[in-house]
């Protein structure tokens, strides 16, 4: 990876600001109809009573009016709410954004995976405490002219998800996305990042999905419930920051993101 393919945040949310690329989001229970099954979830909204999708860019709006839907009275309603922007934009004529999400690796008590910590010191790049915060969502670039050689290393169009084998839905894993996703944002920049977006290698996908990839599917699975009960165990309650989200392109970093999170998720 060439760490002279740098881009300043600050630079990219200021273009970004004013585009229809973002959307706001509130954590919801939903229900699986044929095994009645309860998972928590993030879901995007155009506006307060209309849902979002991921590959329609005509349901996306822009930041100013997530923050109005974020912020309308009993949205949130108690659960996690803020504003994520979608993957797969447009930086330039070169660039698009993509995204990691590493769920289940971060714990009061132990910290950062080991994983996860190898796979944030190789891409070396913007990366957020996920909205839970019991993980950590990375922000990259890569190149379009690069797409299809990316797409033949994943073997699907937009997205490659490993998960730990443990049975849990909320099991550790690893999740690539180029596009058709969004992340929820939160504006905590996890220790030690950079507030850059690097564009990102070929060959960085390769060694997360072939090296990583492989070895974080064949963990012991004994070990592996052990760390993720561990992982489970307690609760951080997080704070109201006294800001609402916005951009502001005089200032060196991202915007400054509204964070409403669910205690007890």
């Amino acid at each position: 990876m060439s760490v002279n393919h740098i881009y300043s945040l600050g630079e990219f949310f200021c273009q970004v600001a004013e585009k229809k690329c973002w959307t706001a989001w509130r954590t919801e229970q939903r229900t699986n109809k044929t095994t009645g099954q309860v998972k928590v979830t993030t879901v995007p909204y155009s506006r307060a009573t209309v849902e979002s999708k991921s590959n329609d860019p005509t349901t996306w709006v822009s930041i100013e009016e997530a923050k109005a839907v974020a912020e309308t009275e009993g949205f949130i309603n108690g659960r996690g709410g803020g504003i994520g922007i979608f993957l797969g934009i447009e930086y330039g004529p070169e660039y698009r954004l993509g995204g990691v999400d590493l769920d289940t690796c971060l714990s009061p008590e132990n910290g950062l995976t080991p994983w996860a910590q190898e796979i944030i010191d190789r891409f070396r790049t913007y990366s957020e405490t996920s909205p839970s915060q019991t993980g950590v969502k990375l922000y990259f670039l890569y190149r379009v002219a690069d797409l299809d050689g990316i797409r033949r290393i994943t073997g699907t169009d937009w997205s490659r998800n490993l998960k730990e084998r443990t049975g849990s839905d909320h099991a550790p894993g690893i999740e690539l996305h180029l596009g058709h996703r969004y992340f929820a944002m939160t504006g905590d920049l996890y220790e030690g990042c950079p507030e850059v977006l690097q564009v990102i290698e070929p060959d960085d996908i390769e060694w997360l999905l072939n090296e990583i990839g492989q070895r974080f599917q064949t963990l012991n699975p004994r070990r592996v419930y052990r760390e993720l009960s561990l992982h489970r165990s307690v609760i951080i309650p997080a704070p109201e920051p006294p800001h609402h989200a916005c951009c502001h392109c005089g200032s060196t970093g991202g915007p400054t993101l509204t964070k409403r999170r669910e205690s007890d998720y």
